[in-house]
């Protein structure tokens, strides 16, 4: 798409699809964060759920060009790190690497 915009050529590019009368679009509806005991209180936890259903939303930060600019609380940050990805990676996956054939482990509960 010459001359457009990143909002442009991915609207283009994905609309335009051949598969796109076959792709199902899926929300995220389980907080996983959460569903693994992560938020220290449940004020910690409704204080999070909010957070995160603001940015599903797209009611946090304003809109440009289709970008948008999205503050995190400094207490959702992981900031003690060598690593990045295995930060994230732990602290998303605590002890993945000692149960990723548990089947148990890896099954989520419902709420």
């Amino acid at each position: 798409m010459p001359g457009g915009n990143r909002s442009d050529i991915v609207h283009s590019t994905i609309n335009a699809s051949y598969i796109w009368n076959h792709c199902q679009i899926l929300k995220l509806t389980k907080n996983m964060r959460l569903l693994n005991g992560h938020a220290e209180s449940s004020e910690d936890t409704k204080r999070i759920s909010k957070w995160i259903l603001k940015v599903g939303d797209g009611k946090l930060g304003e809109g440009n060009d289709g970008y948008n600019d999205v503050e995190i609380p400094n207490e959702l940050l992981i900031s003690n790190f060598t690593d990045p990805v295995d930060a994230i990676v732990q602290s998303t996956y605590p002890n993945l690497l000692q149960n990723f054939q548990d089947v148990d482990f890896l099954k989520i509960e419902p709420y």
